[in-house]
């Protein structure tokens, strides 16, 4: 049989059940999705209708079960069948108790079915689970997958969602390939994620200053617009790991289970504009606190005995993070709404002081990725203000008073958390490592490294550091249940 991502065996079958046919003298067996069954709610009605036939037909050599890997065909005991489809959520409202089901069978727990269980055909489809890091940040929203042990995929989009009329679209010649856009099932509206929604609405949602925001409908629709992005499957499972801000995490203990109601479940959407309904059956392990994703990353196990920092500058906000061990230092997790906007604000500021006309917002980030870009001479988006093009060397004049100014109240903000001598200008000196993650990382760090000498960066891109490393729980999370499985298969 074959197995999901993660060691998850599948059965061939669905929960719809029909009316049972004569085939060839043999009723045609109505079979079960064991491992969705209990794990999505199924129509308890057809879980009954299930268990029922069975009583009439225990022998019939049409039953699928759960197989453990190791063979394409084996036998499976009564009970563990029977006890798997009494997992399914509802289903004891009927009355039907395993000892009931195996005393009608004429057999207990030690018999062994006189059934073969026939191997998964080669041309059936295969639903894969894949560690998912969710991280919807003020600013942007990265996802991290993990589609094999040699293979992550990553996307980051501005988090921004507009009500897309898509036959406007169409009919404007807006190239629809290009564009992010979601509907879910149920629903009528459409809605342009990231760049899209930014270039088709002037007050697009964000989220800001919105601490429910982690738990809304809009995380969700982040969470499938990314990660159904990222793969072509029409159907997935995603072990999903998210985090919170420090202070967040410890201040709204409900906000936790909040985030897992709005995104457990199973959804149907698409990507484009109906052609094709895909599904995704989201299963959140955990909600962390956000610099521990990073440290899970990247830390590394040679930290000082005082604790392991994290400085997350991203769109809006700056997050401090301590842990020793695997336990945070509240003292030190602190947080402030500055970050890679407060460049952004006072360059609209700037610019409009100058030419006395508004800098739209996509205009605005396309200049600071250019900005933060490698290499000396910069290459603005072209611009054009009353006929008259806009010279580079004043976006740069913009942008380094912007930056520096920034960067000053940035290291303000990290000197009064983390500085204990009042002596040194250093910050930070009692931890190792100290990470810098998130945008901000492109705009700020090397003002920060002179007065943290310590200070480190990913290798890698710094936006998806707490991603990766919720990928890397959720992985382990997969892991664990992975091995409860083949335990609860042993012991069957």
């Amino acid at each position: 049989m074959k197995r999901g991502q993660g060691g998850q065996p599948r059965t061939t079958a669905s929960l719809s059940v029909g009316d049972q046919k004569e085939e060839d003298g043999q009723p045609r067996t109505p079979e079960i999705d064991i491992a969705r069954a209990s794990r999505t709610a199924p129509d308890i009605r057809s879980v009954h209708r299930c268990l029922t036939w069975m009583l009439a037909h225990p022998k019939h050599p049409g039953f699928t079960g759960l197989l453990d890997g190791r063979t394409s065909s084996r036998k499976v005991r009564y009970k563990f069948l029977i006890s798997s489809l009494l997992k399914a959520e509802g289903a004891n409202q009927y009355g039907t108790s395993e000892e009931q089901v195996m005393k009608q069978l004429g057999t207990n727990s030690d018999s062994i079915a006189d059934i073969e269980i026939a191997a998964e055909g080669e041309n059936e489809a295969m639903v894969k689970k894949y560690a998912y890091g969710h991280d919807f940040g003020n600013a942007e929203i990265g996802g991290v997958l993990t589609k094999s042990s040699n293979q992550v995929l990553t996307r980051s989009i501005p988090t921004a969602f507009a009500k897309i009329d898509t036959n406007a679209m169409k009919g404007l010649g807006v190239e629809m390939a290009e564009s992010l856009i979601i509907q879910m099932d149920g629903e009528t509206t459409s809605y342009g994620v990231g760049p899209v929604a930014l270039a088709q609405s002037k007050d697009p949602w964000t989220g800001r200053g919105y601490i429910q925001r982690y738990a809304t409908s809009y995380s969700l629709r982040g969470l499938l617009a990314v990660s159904g992005s990222l793969i072509t499957d029409k159907e997935y499972e995603l072990e999903v790991v998210t985090g919170l801000p420090a202070e967040t995490y410890m201040k709204n203990q409900g906000l936790r289970k909040e985030i897992k109601a709005a995104l457990q479940g199973t959804h149907k959407f698409t990507l484009d504009q109906g052609k094709t309904w895909r599904v995704a059956h989201v299963s959140v392990a955990t909600v962390i606190m956000e610099g521990a994703g990073a440290l899970i990353a990247y830390g590394g196990k040679d930290g000082s005995p005082q604790g392991a920092g994290v400085i997350d500058v991203g769109g809006r906000t700056t997050d401090l993070y301590v842990a020793r061990g695997q336990q945070p230092r509240i003292e030190y997790c602190k947080g402030k709404p500055i970050g890679v906007v407060s460049v952004m604000e006072m360059l609209k500021q700037g610019f409009e002081a100058t030419y006395d006309f508004p800098l739209e917002d996509l205009d605005a980030r396309n200049i600071l990725h250019a900005w933060a870009a490698p290499g000396r001479k910069k290459k603005y988006p072209p611009l054009s203000i009353f006929g008259k093009p806009v010279e580079a060397e004043v976006l740069d004049r913009l942008m380094n008073e912007a930056t520096m100014q920034t960067a000053e109240e940035l290291e303000a903000f990290v000197s009064g958390a983390w500085r204990q001598n009042d002596s040194s200008s250093k910050i930070a000196a009692q931890f190792s490592p100290v990470l810098m993650i998130g945008g901000g990382t492109y705009y700020f760090y090397e003002r920060l490294k002179k007065s943290i000498p310590h200070l480190i960066r990913p290798e890698d891109d710094p936006v998806y550091a707490n991603a990766r490393g919720y990928a890397k729980m959720a992985e382990k999370y997969m892991a664990k249940k992975a091995t409860e499985t083949s335990s609860a298969q042993a012991q069957a």
